[in-house]
């Protein structure tokens, strides 16, 4: 019932209430007016409307879902607010003042009585038997409605601005002013009211509600204003909320603050923090929102042109909170423990009466019954205890005896969860790894469970694979652990395995990832494009390289292949052919393009010639280029002038023409589908096809070697044909390569197989009618053509470009041996010499020429004059000379080089020395000596190389077995050696110190030595020391520039000698 009365109870214990319970609004019913509802109160089942032209609307409530308009009366004037009481409702209108309506039979409402208020009524509030007026710009009325069918006006106040609306509070009345924020009316004497205290707010006061020390005003186009008026005669600002749109009504209720707002909506906010209001739920509206009130669990709000919108409230009286909760993740044999909140958001007190639990691991710590009291809370602590790993769910009923919240009802649920294994990166390619090398990758395993995650074994099937796993391997929740996979390949080829990880995962789980790698005994060159083709001339390698044109690479050191000149041409490179001075390109569709390689740094095209299909491979005979033209078939071209080359004949073929060779009078042909087709070329002008045979797969490549032609068949291998009667071939013999034969070469007993994704392949062909495939070497993609030199083959792939791999095992050739890789001559006096003899065998299979020999030092020599040529399983000794003629330690490489193909220079290391005497003269009893030679390995322990021993170093000064010359030897710590008791601590003798030394008569000491350089560092340490003196002539350290010592005078106390 809007009252606009606030009624204080109070009671002995402050109950302060921390809202878990988010209250929350739902449209449920609506009732269109005839006009626009601009005020609304109920009581009981009957909602009365202020309905402004529409007069007086009331509404059944009994069904806040289905409300039914039941009467309606004609209110002169405008009616714009209204207030229930009792059996009674007084409505204001705009222009004319109160009328009294009879509602005690709601379908028949009658106006019993009526006053005209100076300035209208716009809005009423009732308290006792008095009704107060907003009557505008006449202020607060105040009228005696102790008889509602003679009311009186008994006493006026003037407000500072526009009285909208009115609120009764006790001994006060808070009017809501336009522009003139809020008049406190002390209203102690309803015959004697006047103003007492004033907010002015920066809107247009429209609402008003007051709870307790606060006021809510609706400031209309400024917000919501929260105003302190404990003391009424101060009122002060304590929160300001911009709230969008237009604020008209406000009205509090459960600990909340209802808005009824311009933006078509109802705003609900917890106020349980007056100074801090906190937006908790927003109701849609049809229209403007005006005012708004709140009876039991619903709203009622006055939508202007919506007519009336009910709303039901969800949360008060007994709520719980939060309806459901998720445990998430809780470690098997763990514990976790969440509150649920039980508040009282209603004015009288409940029992709990008990509290059951249903669901496995689940279970609560409270007793029951408890008592909660108004705008209280209890907590009931939930425990989540599971013992095994997997998804639990359970509810939690509370009973109490609310009768709107009987059973409040939360839904539980929780994991258990022991360890789980999660491994990044299940697979890993290693790529291509050079035998006998190693390469590393990790592999993350983490343990995203909640127990400690034990990690038991790890298991590897497939060859060259291995981990750094170790037994007992314990990975803590939420922890980590990177074991290493390696890959070391022993030999060439793909290789692949399975790594399966078994733990104590929850669910068993073996996890598997799969690793793989090729293992590579090739050398890489990357080109920029993808080659198709290549040939050699001398340690030159022609690349066709695709859209990248010709690529010249030098590979006279195949280890470091270096490119050295590139032209780009228009269209793909296929196919070249080198002769003299010229490289001739096959470039598809753009034709044939004849480069000049005279300079090989700087490649020139200078001729090109465009052919009608696309040109895929090309050879040259003479003055003529022939060229497999895919469909374009055969085509001769005369390149005597190679700037102007041009056709002179074709010949059209059964099928696409890709590969080409020619032997003696007759051109090869590889057609693709149609195998192999032989062309007389005895005319170029005119050449005449007498051959052909049609091979099981599709050919690519062709190469001719006496009677035989050898076919690269592509998914069909290598095919053998007798072409002695060229009309009649036949297949004598062939060999599956495993993958698809795209090119070959031939070279000696082998036939080198371009494979496709198979790699290189070696063949056997010493008999044609039975090859066999003996090797194979893995590319790291597309392997498409192959052609060698000396001990190399050369591949060109589709991606990496050009790949060099050793085949010297079927290979004739010469190999080098040289049987020392490093000669010390020792120590040589100035003016001697020695000579060291090598010995340089050939253990290869052809004659090895040893084309020179030389030092890069000083005082060493070879004896070496012209080139030696070595047969087979022969040797050649050579004498190397050492004669210095100066003092110190010398080195420096001798250079064989020979045309051994894999060892074209061997290196042999040479190092010698020559030494001085040193004699250092000694006095009986104490001296200070340094050495400035460091002297001869005789004067070092075996095991020791940090400097001389210091009992070898005076061993030459020892009488005999018994008695010596060296009383005693102590270095600047006070370490000493004692000869007569055999007894040493000085670990070895430092040459940047010098040594205090007693002997029993004066004597000679010689040390043999390399010379130490006089500008050597000496380390000096705080303290005192004793530092060597390294230089063959006097130095100056006397006053005032100390000289030699001048650098450190700075940090010297005292310098003395002894």
């Amino acid at each position: 019932m809007k009252s606009k009365q606030l009624v204080f109870i109070i009671i002995s214990v402050l109950i302060t209430l921390t809202a878990t319970f988010a209250l929350e609004v739902e449209a449920v019913g609506s009732w269109d007016t005839q006009s626009r509802a601009y005020a609304v109160d109920v009581s009981g089942d009957i909602a009365c409307i202020a309905d402004y032209q529409g007069g007086l609307v009331i509404v059944d409530i009994s069904d806040p879902e289905r409300p039914r308009g039941i009467a309606q009366l004609n209110i002169p004037g405008f009616a714009c607010g209204l207030a229930i009481s009792g059996e009674n409702v007084y409505v204001s209108s705009l222009e004319v003042g109160i009328y009294v309506v009879d509602l005690s039979n709601p379908r028949q409402p009658n106006i019993i009585g009526s006053i005209q208020t100076q300035g209208g009524a716009n809005e009423v509030a009732i308290s006792g038997d008095f009704a107060y007026v907003a009557a505008m710009a006449g202020g607060l009325r105040v009228i005696n409605i102790e008889n509602p069918r003679d009311l009186r006006e008994v006493d006026w106040v003037g407000t500072r601005e526009v009285a909208r609306e009115v609120y009764i509070s006790g001994e006060y009345a808070y009017v809501a002013c336009n522009q003139g924020g809020l008049d406190v009316v002390d209203i102690s004497d309803p015959e004697n009211v006047r103003v007492v205290g004033n907010y002015d707010s920066p809107g247009n006061g429209f609402g008003i509600t007051v709870n307790g020390q606060y006021a809510y005003l609706a400031d209309y186009d400024a917000g919501l204003k929260v105003i302190n008026v404990e003391d009424p005669e101060e009122p002060e600002l304590e929160a300001a909320l911009n709230i969008p749109q237009l604020v008209w009504g406000v009205t509090y209720a459960y600990s909340h603050v209802f808005v009824a707002n311009h933006s078509n909506d109802l705003r609900v906010f917890d106020a349980s923090d007056p100074g801090n209001l906190e937006l908790v739920s927003i109701g849609q509206t049809v229209d403007v929102a005006i005012d708004v009130v709140v009876q039991d669990n619903y709203v009622y709000v006055a939508d202007h042109e919506g007519g009336l919108r009910i709303f039901e409230i969800t949360g008060i009286g007994l709520n719980i909170a939060p309806n459901e909760i998720d445990f998430e993740r809780v470690a098997v044999d763990g514990r976790s423990e969440r509150d649920i909140t039980v508040s009282n958001h209603i004015g009288e007190e409940f029992e709990i009466l008990r509290v059951d639990v249903d669901g496995e691991y689940f279970s609560i710590d409270f007793q029951a019954p408890e008592f909660i009291e108004p705008n209280a809370e209890i907590e009931i602590p939930v425990i989540f205890a599971p013992e095994e790993s997997g998804n639990f769910e359970g509810t939690i009923t509370v009973f109490s005896d609310d009768p709107r919240n009987e059973e409040l009802t939360v839904a539980v649920s929780g994991s258990g969860v022991g360890p789980i294994i999660s491994v990044m990166g299940r697979d890993i390619e290693f790529g291509r790894v050079t035998v006998g090398q190693s390469l590393q990758d990790d592999v993350l395993i983490r343990n995203r469970g909640l127990n400690n995650l034990i990690i038991s074994d790890v298991n590897i099937e497939g060859q060259y694979f291995s981990t750094d796993f170790q037994d007992g391997l314990v990975i803590e929740p939420g922890g980590r652990h990177e074991m290493i996979v390696s890959f070391s390949p022993e030999e060439d080829g793909n290789f692949s395995a399975e790594i399966s990880i078994t733990s104590n995962d929850q669910d068993g789980d073996v996890v598997a990832l799969d690793v793989s790698g090729m293992g590579f005994n090739g050398i890489c060159f990357e080109t920029p494009g993808s080659t198709h083709d290549l040939c050699v001339r001398d340690d030159m390698i022609f690349l066709a390289d695709g859209r990248s044109g010709l690529q010249i690479v030098d590979i006279h050191d195949p280890y470091n292949p270096e490119l050295v000149g590139e032209l780009d041409l228009p269209g793909e490179v296929f196919g070249l052919e080198i002769h003299d001075d010229f490289a001739y390109l096959a470039i598809g569709i753009s034709g044939f393009q004849i480069v000049d390689i005279s300079d090989l740094a700087n490649p020139e095209a200078i001729g090109r010639f465009d052919s009608p299909g696309s040109a895929q491979d090309i050879t040259v005979r003479g003055d003529y280029a022939y060229i497999a033209d895919e469909d374009g078939g055969l085509r001769v071209v005369d390149v005597f002038d190679p700037t102007r080359p041009a056709e002179v004949a074709s010949l059209e073929t059964p099928g696409i023409a890709r590969g080409i060779h020619i032997e003696g009078q007759n051109v090869f042909l590889a057609i693709d589908v149609r195998g192999l087709m032989v062309v007389d070329i005895s005319d170029p002008e005119t050449p005449v096809a007498v051959g052909n045979y049609n091979t099981p797969g599709w050919t690519y490549d062709v190469e001719v070697r006496g009677n035989f032609a050898y076919l690269a068949d592509e998914r069909r291998g290598l095919r053998i044909l007798n072409i002695e009667n060229i009309e009649d071939m036949v297949e004598v013999g062939f060999c599956v390569t495993g993958q698809n034969a795209y090119g070959l070469q031939l070279d000696g007993n082998y036939a080198y197989i371009a494979d496709g994704d198979g790699g290189l392949v070696v063949i056997d062909i010493i008999n044609p009618a039975e090859p066999q495939s003996i090797r194979s070497w893995a590319t790291p993609d597309v392997c498409r053509n192959v052609c060698t030199t000396d001990v190399w083959a050369v591949v060109a792939t589709s991606e990496v470009g050009m790949i060099i791999y050793d085949i010297s095992e079927y290979v004739p050739h010469p190999e080098i041996f040289v049987d020392a890789a490093r000669i010390d001559f020792g120590r040589v006096l100035p003016g001697d010499l020695q000579e060291e003899t090598i010995r340089l065998s050939n253990i290869g299979d052809l004659n090895l020429t040893i084309r020179e020999m030389n030092t890069n030092g000083d005082f060493f020599s070879i004896a070496f004059d012209e080139p030696i040529i070595l047969e087979p399983g022969s040797e050649h000794e050579v004498t190397v000379t050492f004669a210095p003629q100066d003092v110190g330690v010398f080195n420096c490489e001798l250079a064989v080089l020979s045309d051994d193909p894999l060892h074209r220079e061997v290196i042999v290391s040479l190092c010698g020395f020559n030494s001085r005497e040193l004699t250092v003269s000694l006095i009986e009893g104490w001296n200070m000596i340094s050495i400035n030679v460091s002297p001869t390995r005789e004067f070092y322990l075996e095991d020791n190389d940090d400097g001389p021993d210091v009992e070898m170093m005076f061993e030459q000064l020892r009488i005999d077995e018994e008695n010596h010359h060296v009383i005693l030897v102590k270095d600047e710590f006070g370490r000493f050696y004692n000869p007569e008791f055999g007894f040493s601590n000085i670990p070895h003798w430092n040459l940047t110190n010098g040594y205090l030394v007693n002997v029993d008569q004066d004597l000679e000491a010689v040390w043999t030595g390399v010379d130490i350089p006089a500008d050597t560092d000496i380390p000096l340490e705080t303290g005192w020391n004793i530092a060597a003196y390294f230089p063959q002539f006097d130095l100056d350290a006397s006053q005032p520039d100390f000289y030699v010592i001048s650098p450190i005078i700075e940090n010297v106390i005292i310098a003395k000698d002894r």
